[in-house]
């Protein structure tokens, strides 16, 4: 298991697409993993299908069923957690008015 997962940055996925912002995804993903102690969330965006949310974030507090696995967890509540990063990781969310791709031929 690379280093110390205390402090490593994890990725969270299938967060729902109502939670907007940071202060909602945080709320979510603390009531979904039953934390005591909020995590801290760096990032919340829209996943490339466009129906749920992708954050980035450092636990406080470790929980317990993260500690002995390996870098990919996908937990009960349907939230799915990572710290390899691989695929594509949105940041933010980027205004309706911006367009959604650029694309050179």
């Amino acid at each position: 298991m690379p280093g110390d997962l205390a402090s490593m940055t994890f990725r969270v996925r299938g967060i729902p697409a109502t939670c907007n912002d940071i202060k909602s995804a945080r709320n979510y993903i603390s009531n979904a993993l039953s934390l005591d102690k909020h995590p801290i969330v760096y990032s919340v965006g829209l996943e490339p299908r466009g129906d749920t949310r992708v954050a980035t974030l450092n636990f406080r507090d470790l929980p317990e069923d993260l500690k002995l696995q390996d870098d990919e967890w996908a937990h009960k509540s349907g939230l799915s957690l990572d710290t390899h990063f691989k695929g594509i990781t949105p940041l933010n969310m980027v205004a309706e008015s911006v367009p959604e791709r650029d694309r050179i031929e």
